[in-house]
């Protein structure tokens, strides 16, 4: 079987287990902020990243293509979580009401007000989520070339079928920030066109 036909069978794996995992998660899961956090798609990526490595560390089993997609994918959630980020603050907090910040149960931070525990908590999160899978992959975007096979069309397949499963619909900010002010065919052409400029550039700039 050719690295092609694996990696696809690895991402068709992955697509089977979104709307399983989605019901499961509505069945057994009742915190709301949890199950948001679940169904996001920078939760997939981790997940992701986490068989690979297993596939990598215990299977003996490695995958060019598997490690380029999961890199660009990285990437792509680096640029547009930070993009988002300064067009509109509120992705992060606009939901605060219902979230309790974790260092709120250590006794020496109580009377750190909740908004600057939230920040600090989200700026930690954003390093593990968000940084350190772009850098883990670094390798993978400098030899970008390594592995042939185009990843935007992959890429934004594998998108619309998590949009589609997890959300029903292309409402995608009813899952993130739904009184944010922009509209969803917007949201949607933004990522595609950032996905196809990307992997032209890194297969110009790479090796």
């Amino acid at each position: 079987m050719s690295l092609i036909n694996e990696f696809e069978i690895f991402l068709i794996g992955i697509l089977t287990m979104m709307p399983v995992t989605k019901k499961l998660s509505e069945i057994f899961v009742e915190n709301i902020a949890i199950k948001k956090k679940l169904c996001q798609y920078t939760s997939w990526n981790i997940f992701m990243i986490v068989v690979n490595y297993i596939n990598n560390n215990y299977f003996d089993y490695y995958n060019k293509i598997i490690d380029k997609f999961i890199a660009f994918n990285s990437l792509q959630i680096f640029i547009l979580f930070h993009s988002f980020i300064i067009y509109d603050k509120r992705i992060l907090f606009e939901e605060l009401e219902g979230i309790n910040p974790f260092l709120r149960y250590l006794s020496i931070f109580n009377n750190v007000s909740k908004r600057s525990l939230l920040s600090c908590e989200y700026f930690i999160c954003n390093i593990i989520l968000h940084i350190l899978p772009v850098y883990y992959y670094k390798d993978c975007l400098v030899y970008y070339n390594d592995a042939t096979l185009n990843m935007y069309a992959h890429l934004i397949i594998f998108k619309f079928v998590w949009v589609l499963n997890i959300i029903g619909n292309f409402n995608v900010t009813s899952l993130y920030v739904p009184k944010l002010d922009i509209c969803n065919i917007k949201v949607i052409n933004t990522i595609i066109l950032t996905d196809i400029i990307t992997d032209k550039l890194l297969t110009e700039i790479s090796y």
